[in-house]
């Protein structure tokens, strides 16, 4: 018999960040938070940067 949480966390190439907390308890399995990360923008911002563009200033 097995009880407890597992976490999977899996980056994905289009930026995004998956990460599953699945319950167990006597042997079975269930999914009890499903999340998804987007780290698109912050990439696509870092890459204007880098080539320039000045981001502008938010009061």
């Amino acid at each position: 018999m097995k009880n407890g949480y597992e976490i999977i966390t899996t980056p994905r190439a289009d930026g995004t960040i998956v990460q599953e907390t699945i319950d167990i308890e006597n042997d079975v399995r269930r999914t009890v938070a499903y999340e998804i990360i987007d780290t698109r923008d912050a990439q696509i911002r870092k890459a204007l940067i880098a080539l320039g563009w000045t981001p502008p200033v938010i009061s």
